[in-house]
């Protein structure tokens, strides 16, 4: 215990003065920042994304200020809850084997705090099905799915899968509809009883659309491979004789697949596949116990979500539920331990940074730190700027980070910027009107040009130009700071 409190002691240190990011960080602070000012979810603003996330930091910066260390003090809290779960999980199951559980805690910490702190939705998802196998109350699991819901809608779905099919007690499909159709009514209400087609294309056609989209990035590394061969390289562990080759033989072609398939909107279609092998392959070659199932299948889920997206950090929530395998296998705590000391020393040398740092150096970026000052001092609270690209036609993301520390209203409708959907003309018609009718006087457009991933930008893929061509006619630029313009309206 004392070694676990420590280690989270660390984790805490790191997470709070780490440097911030330029766009996920700050998606839902900004949101929170919005619903603060009385906008609503999705009829208010444009958002991929079930806004839980902003509801909570909303209340976080109600009760402490606004300040981006409030939300991370959210996450970090989260990140414990989930971590003692997580504890007490490995001690009922494996209590009986003291090192095991002892290097298991470890590792878990290791591989569930970075991905609980980022990923809200992921956290409520590990933590119900931590809860349901922990012998809790049998709502419980399906409350935190519907919560997972809120958040993140495949983190529910696949906190839902993962105890249904560890569990096979089929008599939860009601309690999991219940507590689901609960969350969603509420969440409706949340946006005022939004147009259910439209909340419908903003929370699932658009994410399919952009996760499709997005595909043709490739997934680098071996890593995808070794995800891909998870669920056939766990049953090669388990059994003997020839058993073991059919499950590396299908390990072999998931991995195979997942090689061939590594920029295509299809590979997602591999880690399913996979879902499917482990669940026949437990039915028919090796029965494994109930939590063992739900902790695969949540892995296999893990690799769905690595593989519909482009990049390793993604892969997050793929190492909690291997960290909570490992114990089954036999001789585990030795490759657990192993583990659970490389995620200390990890840890360790991220923490040794300290927890109370100014706020420009947790910031870091010096030139956007003067050009938001600049318009600061050229600008009133209330009045409206626009933060954008030099380059709305190529849009692999914005920079979000300079909105929130501009704190000035925001005067678009799709304030989160995504290749394929703010590229498109029909929504920059809609920003430029948005623009005239807020009568926004400054913008800070940012030099996006090569930050991102290098596969998108060697495509040479151009969308709309509508906005561009709106800038260059109505704003001219007056400072530029590095990579940040400063443009004033030509009109008074």
């Amino acid at each position: 215990m004392v070694l676990a409190v420590a280690y989270f002691l660390w984790f805490t240190a790191s997470w709070m003065s780490q440097d911030a990011g330029a766009f996920d960080e700050f998606i839902p602070a900004v949101g929170a920042r919005l619903l603060l000012s009385g906008r609503l979810p999705h009829s208010g603003f444009w958002s991929l994304y079930p806004a839980g996330a902003m509801g909570l930091d909303a209340v976080g910066f109600a009760l402490f200020g606004q300040d981006i260390r409030v939300q991370r003090a959210l996450q970090v809290v989260i990140a414990g809850c989930v971590a003692a779960l997580l504890i007490r999980f490995l001690w009922r199951e494996h209590g009986g084997r003291p090192l095991v559980a002892l290097a298991a805690s470890l590792a878990g910490l290791a591989a569930v705090l970075p991905g609980s702190a980022l990923l809200t939705g992921f956290a409520l998802s590990l933590a119900a099905v931590l809860v349901h196998f922990s012998g809790g109350p049998r709502w419980a699991g399906p409350v935190l799915a519907a919560l997972a819901l809120l958040f993140r809608i495949n983190f529910g779905a696949y906190a839902v899968i993962a105890i249904l099919a560890g569990s096979r007690d089929w008599k939860l499909i009601p309690r999991f509809a219940v507590a689901g159709g609960a969350a969603g009514f509420v969440y409706w209400a949340w946006t005022g009883f939004f147009a259910p087609g439209e909340l419908a294309r903003q929370l699932l056609i658009e994410p399919a659309r952009l996760m499709a989209g997005s595909r043709f990035l490739p997934l680098e590394g071996l890593w995808p491979v070794a995800a891909a061969m998870l669920p056939g390289l766990w049953f090669a562990a388990r059994v003997r004789g020839w058993y073991c080759g059919v499950a590396l033989a299908a390990a072999g072609a998931l991995g195979g697949a997942a090689h061939l398939m590594r920029s295509g909107a299809s590979v997602a279609m591999v880690a399913l596949a996979g879902l499917v092998l482990a669940l026949v392959l437990d039915r028919f070659l090796f029965r494994l116990e109930s939590s063992e199932r739900a902790m695969l299948v949540l892995a296999c889920c893990g690799v769905h979500y690595y593989f519909s997206r482009a990049d390793p950090f993604h892969a997050v929530a793929v190492l909690p539920a291997v960290a909570l395998l490992l114990p089954y296998l036999r001789g585990a705590w030795i490759p657990v331990a192993a583990l659970g000391t490389a995620g200390i020393l990890f840890l360790c040398v991220e923490g040794v940074r300290p927890v109370v740092r100014p706020m420009d150096q947790i910031y870091g970026d010096r030139d956007e730190a003067e050009a938001v000052r600049f318009v600061q001092s050229q600008t009133r609270s209330g009045d409206p700027v626009f933060t954008g690209l030099t380059d709305h036609s190529r849009t692999f993301a914005n920079s979000v980070r300079t909105m929130w520390r501009l704190g000035r209203p925001v005067p678009v409708f799709h304030h989160v910027f995504e290749p394929g959907i703010t590229t498109r003309e029909e929504v920059q018609r809609r920003m430029v009107d948005e623009l005239e009718s807020a009568g926004v006087q400054w913008m800070v457009l940012t030099d996006w040009a090569g930050i991102g991933d290098p596969g998108f930008f060697a495509r040479k893929e151009r969308g709309a130009e509508v906005l561009d061509s709106h800038i260059r006619a109505r704003f001219t630029e007056v400072r530029r700071f590095g990579r940040y313009q400063i443009l004033k309206s030509r009109r008074r």
